[in-house]
């Protein structure tokens, strides 16, 4: 599209600089033409023709010196007006003895140069009708011609007229087709250079990159690709130039309709296409890959992605080293975290006697930390049952509202520690969606815990339930500071925090968001928020309607 774009820039220029090279070299004729004319019409009488040739010689001229301030479509209409007026004047006045039919071939091959194909062939069509409708009215004597031609045909300046007409736009003629063979010449070079910068950056590139071309009849190709392509999808850059199912074929069967749907979203909402997903190689065999792209919509409807696509195998190999780490750490902790947690909480609640005050407030921070702990381990088993695919997710249809009124009830311990208020602002009378209803309460606390924990003491929280196409939502909004600019971006990560300080004020994994995400996207919904500085935020989880 950048070499479209260049190219469509290169053609636009060529044409501005032609137009105005034949509106200099019009004017330039005109005045000798002009002054051939005045003297052969006061010679021999023809002073209407006489009169429109001092017109047109003065509209030449003022369309040169406000080229800069007239527009490309206005300049070139009025250089083919004028041409049209002065061969028809001609042929009006001199009938077949009209030497004005040079005028007529330079209209139409003006329109032809400065018009779309189309308009040119209907010009060229308007000139021969408007002769031939001229010939037509002569023919029946209805248009009458004042000519000696003897002495038309004998006098000098009849010949020195035409010959100056002929020989100057001659000139104008191949000056112009010299310009523009050289000016296809220099531009046809400057592609080649491009495009063999480009296939040079994109052999050090470590992945691709790439242009993704979809056409409104769901037919897809790779209009560009660097060599990199080779080393993601084991085919050549021609391979996919017309035609990208080589591309998919190498997809792994069990991401091709995740790929498939990311390109629909990213087409339907014209947002970035992301994506992670397994590819066959030929000679790596099943390698991991990561791709971007932006997305663009063509005049025609088509949609045509610039991106990068890099191969993540490595990495992919790191992250699960390093889950299967966290996963048995995690399990290791759990057994002897649940005793301490148990044996903690019996002796807080006074199963093994008084205790002094100072022991008290000892194993009550003990007992605070090991629930911290546990919810710590449980949200990174969570994260490994994702990472793995081993998170089981049993969608039933379930009744929105108590659901959400489960939540509300569940959570509202703590918010009643923080002096929060949950308030149900807007509720649906009844709806079904299909969700696995642990699961879904886990993204529900982890709306609401959020937003208690970053409202201000005595805030209130509201909780509203909508319809919206074909779904429905569960909004959670606070009235705290709200997410910093630099932060949204970073909200669904894993470990993200805002604060993410040793001494940070708000406790927290970073893993409740990232975990509900994962599980919203399994069943088949989505999270994400909103959130103005100084004013709030809300987050939002949508469900399709059952």
């Amino acid at each position: 599209v950048t070499m479209t774009n260049s190219h469509s820039e290169s053609l636009a220029n060529l044409r501005n600089h032609l137009l105005n090279s034949m509106l200099l070299g019009a004017a330039i004729v005109a005045i000798p033409a002009l002054a051939i004319s005045l003297w052969r019409a006061v010679f021999l009488g023809w002073k209407p023709l006489m009169a429109v040739h001092i017109v047109l010689t003065a509209l030449f001229w003022l369309l040169w010196f406000m080229r800069a301030q007239l527009p490309y479509t206005l300049r070139a209409t009025s250089l083919l007006a004028i041409y049209w007026i002065v061969g028809i004047a001609g042929f009006a006045q001199f009938g077949p003895a009209a030497g004005s039919s040079v005028f007529l071939v330079m209209f139409a091959f003006a329109g032809m140069l400065f018009f779309s194909g189309r308009t040119g062939w209907w010009l060229v069509a308007f000139a021969s009708l408007s002769v031939a409708l001229l010939g037509f009215l002569a023919s029946q004597h209805w248009l009458k011609f004042d000519l000696d031609f003897q002495v038309y045909a004998y006098h000098p300046l009849t010949w020195l007229n035409l010959a100056w007409a002929l020989s100057a736009f001659s000139v104008i003629l191949a000056y112009v087709g010299w310009f523009m063979v050289h000016g296809i010449r220099e531009h046809d070079e400057a592609t080649r250079e491009l495009a063999e910068r480009q296939r040079k950056i994109g052999l050090n590139i470590p992945g691709m990159i790439y242009q993704y071309w979809l056409r409104t009849d769901a037919s897809s190709c790779f209009p560009y690709a660097s060599e990199g392509i080779r080393n993601i999808y084991g085919v050549t850059p021609e391979d996919v130039k017309d035609d990208a199912t080589p591309v998919f074929a190498v997809l792994h069967p069990d991401d091709l309709a995740h790929v498939a749907q990311t390109i629909q979203t990213s087409a339907h909402n014209l947002t970035e296409w992301q994506a992670e997903y397994r590819v066959h190689h030929p000679q790596k065999g099943d390698i991991w890959v990561e791709g971007h792209a932006t997305p663009e919509r063509l005049p025609n409807g088509d949609i045509i992605w610039h991106g990068f696509i890099s191969d993540i195998t490595e990495r992919k190999k790191a992250e699960t080293i390093k889950n299967e780490f966290v996963a048995t750490v995690s399990h290791e902790l759990r057994t002897p975290l649940t005793s301490i947690r148990g044996s903690l909480g019996l002796i807080t609640g006074g199963v093994a006697g008084a205790l002094p005050e100072q022991a008290r407030s000892l194993v009550e921070i003990a007992h605070k930390n090991s629930e911290r702990l546990g919810r710590l381990i449980n949200d990174l088993l969570d994260m490994e049952k994702i990472a793995s695919g081993k998170m089981v997710i049993t969608l039933e249809p379930q009744s929105l509202m108590p659901l959400v009124a489960q939540s509300i009830a569940a959570n509202q311990g703590y918010a009643d520690l923080r002096e929060i208020t949950f308030q149900l602002v807007r509720r649906i009378e009844s709806g079904t969606v299909n969700v696995d209803s642990e699961r879904f309460q886990q993204v529900l606390a982890n709306c609401l815990s959020n937003a208690a924990k970053f409202s201000p003491a005595g805030g209130i929280v509201e909780i509203a339930v909508d319809v919206q196409t074909n779904c429905f939502r569960v909004s959670v909004t606070d009235h705290g500071e709200g997410i910093p600019d630099n932060f949204k971006s970073h909200v669904f990560e894993k470990f993200s925090q805002a604060d993410a300080s040793d001494t940070r004020a708000k406790g927290g994994t970073g893993l409740g968001l990232a975990i509900s995400k994962e599980i919203m996207e399994r069943m088949h919904g989505q999270i994400g928020f909103d959130s103005v500085n100084g004013v709030g935020t809300t987050f939002w989880v949508e469900l399709p309607a059952v």
